[in-house]
């Protein structure tokens, strides 16, 4: 994680990889974008290789498309959800 990524993180209380693994990479993801933090799938990769101790790029083509879905569906949820109000 780069040093903006440990901010953001910081921000919501995430201090360490056993925050992440404790939360879920989806949470930690939810809690970001809900602070109003522009992340994208990248981010989602980068917590799923903190908590896998492997590099965002390794990751399999699957596990990524998989994560891309779930960023694009939490970040639907959150305006949606902001919409309502």
């Amino acid at each position: 994680m780069g040093p903006k990524s440990t901010q953001w993180l910081g921000e919501i209380g995430i201090r360490s990889t056993k925050d992440i693994e404790q939360f879920g990479v989806e949470v930690v993801f939810r809690m970001l974008f809900e602070r109003g933090i522009n992340v994208n799938a990248l981010m989602l990769y980068a917590l799923e290789g903190a908590v896998t101790n492997t590099h965002w790029n390794s990751i399999d083509e699957l596990r990524k498309r998989e994560l891309q879905i779930t960023a694009q569906k939490i970040k639907q949820e959150v305006k949606y959800t902001r919409e309502k109000k």
